[in-house]
């Protein structure tokens, strides 16, 4: 069983929306412990299986770029835009300004992220 994302052991197209992007000095296990979600005061436990889970969806340098669009906002307040627009380089990338990590303008974009994914089977 390979250990790749599907898209890339399948040669699929995908979408990346906001995603993180480990690099150099972000270690996911510096996050274990007890959080509060940013949109409420719900805790929950960042466990060493969720960082295990975060290193398994994190993409490698893409060997097949034009499979992927990264659609980004720079007002995340979570993640920093600049490392996915430095990771995904070759990819389609749409950067747009303002914004935050829930990406705020996804209505926009719906069509055409079903029609780049090819899951858009024609007009009903």
């Amino acid at each position: 069983m390979s250990s790749e994302p599907g898209a890339i052991q399948y040669g699929l197209r995908a979408v990346l929306i906001n995603p993180l992007v480990l690099h150099a000095g972000l270690d996911p296990s510096g996050f274990i412990g007890e959080h509060t979600m940013i949109y409420s005061d719900e805790c929950f436990h960042f466990s060493s299986e969720h960082v295990a889970q975060v290193i398994s969806m994190t993409l490698p340098s893409l060997r097949q770029p034009e499979n992927f669009w990264l659609l980004i906002e720079t007002g995340d307040e979570l993640l920093d835009h600049r490392q996915a627009v430095l990771h995904y380089q070759g990819a389609r990338q749409t950067v747009l300004p303002g914004g935050d990590h829930g990406f705020s303008r996804w209505a926009e974009f719906l069509d055409e992220v079903l029609e780049f994914a090819r899951l858009r089977t024609g007009e009903v």
